[in-house]
């Protein structure tokens, strides 16, 4: 019966040994498949494999080579079957046992458990001839798998891979099942959406019609709204200002057509690996947004997550270059330090009119990232940074990083006044009738950047002024101190500074925030408090917008514009989804004022 198969197959494929000779590959096809009938699969394996060499040009070439893989299967040594149907269908695309080789792949991967594998081998030889024997047996293994053998992740691979299969239609069905029976409604309602507008009329119409209704009716009770914050660990202070601010923004929220607002907080204990768990777990949930995590090192993995399962995510405090990038669900409402130290470099060139820049900035990976962006702006509008230097954490005595930027000066102030651009009196001693020693030389320079840290800064200005350089100070956030402010305040009058974030901004949005915040806490608010407070608040304004979902809570954040939030300014719609709407300040005698 097995021959007759065979011979019937090689009809069907067009080869015909009706005319051969005694000898022929139609003999020694009989010869092998005796061996092959009465269990001797290794002999038939070497027998197969022998053919498929004598009668390497041969048309019907393929069947020896198909015969000696399934003889290695029927011997039980799966490896090497394996690895003989995988060169047959790479070397042979266009022949008829195609269909017949995936189905044997397929069995070798489910008893290998290696599940997700065997689903697309079956799947491929499904689609190569549906309605074939192999093809029925192939659906007939996949749809037991579905149920128990291939997982969630599994069926949105192969729906995500897939998608033309003649099977895709089950595997849409299986999935949005298998999620209305563990409550996750909304991933239910969208594929069970998906179904009947692509795979009806299909076997399975009438039951999904019902659960898609009835998916709908338990999806949309409530809202879920996820918080990502360290409520233990070294940063937990800070995680209790992050909900502190969010549950401020969403008091006495009132339901939003009979829904529910549900903050599902999760702890991070301010580790990277536990955020990107607490983000998993969270997703079972299926929250129409998450806020958080609090630090960068945290944000990446819950970002990368969050994007896979078309959550989004809204960061309040991760500031790091390219978390935004991760995904098109992600947005970063801290801008990198980068954007602000080029936004800086084009006030202090364009408004002030400086052309002419020395850098001194701390020596690890942020400062030099922040130097490099400042520099490179500066030369991008035409003016000139002459010196760039670094000092490492703990250095006390900056005169290695002065001297340099002096040097330069001094050398451009001697050749001004050889050019008698500059008046030559400022360092002659009249008196004396003599010139003042270079040492005591008052040199110029438009604008210095000093992106430091307030303690470093204390010390490393007053040995600026000591080394007479005369200059106006910018920098970034470690300006905005008001310890550094009452320490050096002599020397920094006139200092600009930019930053997304400066508290007591005047506005009615910061004084309505900070009175509740202190009403509701005793205490004032920081950053972080503040920061979470503005990124709930926006997450609040699409609630009441009517955006229940992920989808329009995302495509609502996309967006934002210039919005005036209590603490800070967000920008989403031009940016790729990470804020660049920075403030630049001056520091005054008595206050600090904003100019932009």
């Amino acid at each position: 019966m097995k021959k007759l198969t065979l011979l019937l197959l090689l009809i069907m494929t067009g080869v015909s040994f009706s005319q051969r000779p005694a000898g022929s590959p139609r003999e020694a096809l009989y010869q092998a498949l005796d061996i092959y009938s009465l269990g001797r699969y290794d002999e038939a394996h070497e027998k197969f494999k022998y053919l498929s060499e004598l009668y390497s040009l041969e048309g019907h070439h393929t069947i020896f080579k198909y015969m000696a893989a399934k003889s290695l299967y029927k011997a039980g040594d799966f490896n090497r079957a394996r690895d003989g149907f995988e060169r047959f269908i790479r070397d042979y695309p266009s022949s008829g046992y195609i269909g017949v080789a995936n189905l044997y792949l397929g069995h070798i991967a489910y008893q290998e458990s290696r599940f997700l594998d065997g689903g697309i081998f079956y799947l491929k030889a499904i689609d190569y001839n549906y309605k074939s024997k192999t093809g029925r047996v192939a659906a007939s293994n996949l749809a037991g798998m579905l149920a128990s053998e291939l997982s969630v992740d599994d069926l949105s691979y192969i729906i995500d891979n897939y998608p033309r299969s003649e099977y895709a239609g089950e595997i849409v069905y299986s999935l949005g099942k298998r999620h209305y029976e563990n409550q996750r409604y909304k991933r239910a309602v969208k594929l069970f959406g998906k179904y009947l507008e692509n795979y009806t009329p299909g076997n399975h119409t009438a039951e999904v019609k019902k659960l898609h209704s009835l998916a709908r009716d338990k999806a949309f009770k409530k809202i879920v709204v996820g918080v990502l914050a360290p409520i233990t660990g070294s940063y937990s202070d800070y995680g209790s200002a992050m909900i502190d601010g969010i549950k401020l923004a969403f008091a006495n929220m009132p339901k939003l057509d009979g829904k529910e607002i549900e903050l599902v907080v999760k702890d991070t204990q301010g580790s990277p690996v536990i955020a990107t768990q607490a983000i998993k777990a969270l997703a079972l949930e299926e929250p129409a947004v998450v806020m958080g995590p609090l630090r960068s090192e945290s944000a990446v993995g819950a970002a990368i997550v969050a994007n896979f399962n078309d959550i989004p995510l809204i960061t309040p405090t991760a500031s790091e270059h390219g978390i935004a990038e991760l995904g098109e669900n992600v947005f970063q409402m801290s801008p990198p330090a980068e954007i602000i130290a080029t936004a800086l470099a084009e006030y202090a060139v364009t408004e002030l009119e400086i052309k002419e820049f020395g850098i001194i900035a701390p020596g690890d990976f942020a400062g030099r990232q922040v130097a490099r962006a400042f520099r490179q702006k500066v030369y991008q509008l035409g003016g000139e940074v002459l010196s760039n230097t670094f000092y490492e954490p703990g250095e006390t005595d900056f005169s290695h990083q002065i001297r340099p930027l002096r040097e330069q000066l001094l050398m451009k102030t001697e050749e001004q006044m050889a050019l008698e651009l500059i008046d030559s009196t400022e360092y002659y001693n009249e008196e004396n009738e003599k010139w003042l020693d270079q040492e005591d030389w008052r040199v110029y320079l438009g604008g210095l950047f000093l992106p430091g840290y307030p303690s470093e800064l204390s010390l490393l200005i007053p040995q600026i002024r000591y080394h007479v350089v005369s200059t106006r100070y910018l920098g970034l956030d470690g300006w905005d101190s008001s310890d550094l402010r009452d320490e050096i305040e002599r020397y920094i009058d006139g200092s600009i500074f930019a930053t997304d974030y400066h508290p007591g901004i005047e506005s009615r949005a910061w004084d309505d925030f900070y009175i509740q915040y202190y009403e509701t806490y005793g205490s004032e608010p920081g950053r972080v408090a503040a920061l979470s407070y503005d990124a709930a608040n926006l997450i609040k304004v699409a609630l009441e917008n009517g955006a229940y979902t992920a989808e329009n809570i995302s495509a609502f954040l996309n967006s934002i514009e210039d919005y005036q939030g209590a603490s800070c300014t967000v920008n989403f719609k031009t940016t790729s989804h990470a804020n660049n709407a920075v403030s630049i300040f001056e520091i005054g005698q008595e206050s600090v004022s904003r100019l932009k």
